[in-house]
């Protein structure tokens, strides 16, 4: 009988462990993207080598991301930064401005979405 409880705590504490690691890898992840995009935002003409460098700092997040987030929306992040990429080499700076705020809006609700939090529990 100790030994089934010992098992019982022993798991119920990892799986609040991985809880606690999952959502502060999630504030530390979406928080460093947030500011990626709000030094991209501050900037009047957008550079192409920041945005491709936040692209491929993006592409290494999401192998781990995909572990714990739906896929799709996580790929609607990533098409968005393709259609960045592209407005900003046509030096549409207009269209490349809308697509940096729908990343960062994407940032605070996926962060939202996905942290472990009594709403989303229930």
């Amino acid at each position: 009988m100790k030994f089934k409880l010992t098992i019982f705590i022993v798991s119920i504490l990892f799986l609040i462990a991985v809880c606690v690691g999952e959502n502060i890898y999630l504030d530390r992840t979406f928080g460093e993207f947030s500011k990626r995009i709000e030094n991209l935002q501050a900037q009047e003409i957008y550079d192409l080598e920041d945005i491709l460098e936040t692209e491929r700092w993006w592409l290494d997040k999401v192998e781990i991301l995909e572990l714990t987030m739906s896929i799709q929306l996580l790929n609607d992040v990533t098409y968005t930064y393709g259609e960045l990429i592209g407005a900003v080499e046509k030096e549409d700076y207009q269209s490349a401005s809308g697509y940096l705020e729908r990343l960062k809006l994407y940032s605070l609700s996926l962060c939202d979405m996905y942290k472990v939090k009594i709403n989303n529990v229930l």
